[in-house]
């Protein structure tokens, strides 16, 4: 378990801190998605093919906003474990999660290879 002594000597407070900006740009990126979705209905459209393009470009914009509230999810799910005893040790291979992967990303619940 030394791997676990490592990641309680590591700056809680600096994956702490990262992990909060990322919820608040997430957040910020959800509510930009949202306010998108309502600017301009696709029925207001006069013309079929803007109709279309907009039914379009809502589509995308749902799969984002779909995808960020998830990954908003898993980033309080983090936060919330930070102080377990095997917070930083990959769920599915049980080795440890560098540091510098849960810095630049978070939400990772999976070391690099798990995750492919």
């Amino acid at each position: 378990m030394k791997s676990v002594f490592l990641y309680r000597q590591m700056n809680t407070i600096e994956i702490k801190a990262s992990i909060q900006k990322e919820m608040a740009k997430t957040e910020q990126f959800i509510a930009d998605c949202q306010q998108e979705l309502k600017v301009e209905s696709p029925d207001c459209a006069v013309d079929h093919s803007l109709r279309m393009k907009k039914l379009n470009e809502n589509t995308l914009t749902l799969k984002t906003l779909q995808k960020s509230q998830l990954k908003l999810k898993q980033l309080n799910l983090v936060l919330k474990k930070i102080n377990d005893n095997n917070f930083g040790i990959c769920l599915k291979c049980k080795s440890p999660i560098p540091i510098q992967r849960i810095l630049i990303r978070p939400e990772s619940l999976l070391c690099v290879n798990c995750s492919e």
